[in-house]
């Protein structure tokens, strides 16, 4: 239970009143049975570092869409500014590889990699032809999209199926839930952040950069916190560190 943190069995699974008897039924006729094989110490550990990871990310993504092109416009001029599109496409695949780094070091540390070796072979080269074909159409945005496919294809579809089938033997709807509510939460994060930002008009560029910075730290930080009050990862690195205070 995303909630509550307890572990769903068929004993303890809230079934609506008119379907009580039919639920029954299945039980005890083994049609409905618990995961036996499954390790709920792997699954909480992969929970609270995939929260902190999203976070982080989330954060960091953040702040990049807000600040690269101010960045490089404080650094070389605003002549060497890239595309609002280019930067959004660097920064979506950035974010989906990192979303997903805990899956893929869960997956490396189990050792399993046979299950997906064709995909990722099949990726590579779609990815190749893909970035060539929309590279001579829109150019490097083209090349970040076809990017951004093969990342989706690995990071987002192919590697939850592997670790959650082979790995934490659970289903991988909770993993899709929380990516589509963390993507939400950080859009909102960064529409926020941006809005403010674009308020932000002074002479000194540097100052003026700084004050953006700001924002962006404590803007995306209090949104996801307040997202998330209710969550056990939360409570749990707060509970640490309070035990280290």
């Amino acid at each position: 239970d995303p909630q509550t943190g307890e572990i769903i069995t068929s004993e303890n699974l809230k079934v609506h009143p008119r379907m009580k008897e039919l639920y029954k039924f299945f039980k005890y006729n083994g049609k409905v049975t618990d995961i036996e094989t499954y390790d709920e110490k792997t699954l909480d550990v992969f929970n609270k570092v995939n929260f902190l990871l999203s976070w982080a990310y989330g954060f960091c993504c953040i702040c990049l869409l807000n600040l690269l092109n101010p960045f490089i416009e404080l650094w070389v001029g605003a002549e060497s500014c890239l595309k609002a599109s280019t930067v959004f496409l660097i920064v979506l695949n950035i974010y989906i590889i990192g979303v997903s780094t805990t899956i893929g070091t869960l997956r490396a540390s189990a050792g399993v990699f046979k299950p997906d070796r064709i995909i990722h072979i099949i990726c590579a080269f779609t990815n190749l032809l893909i970035s060539i074909i929309l590279g001579i159409i829109f150019g490097i945005d083209g090349i970040f999209i076809g990017t951004c496919i093969s990342n989706i294809i690995i990071w987002s579809i192919a590697l939850p199926q592997v670790v959650y089938k082979h790995i934490l033997k659970t289903p991988k709807k909770q993993f899709y839930i929380k990516l589509v509510r963390d993507l939400i939460i950080n859009t909102i994060a960064f529409l926020a952040a941006n809005f403010l930002c674009s308020l932000i008009s002074m002479t000194n560029a540097l100052i003026a950069f700084s004050v953006k910075v700001i924002i962006c730290i404590l803007i995306s930080n209090t949104i996801i916190l307040l997202f998330n009050l209710q969550s056990v990862e939360l409570r749990y690195y707060i509970n640490l560190i309070k035990n280290y205070m």
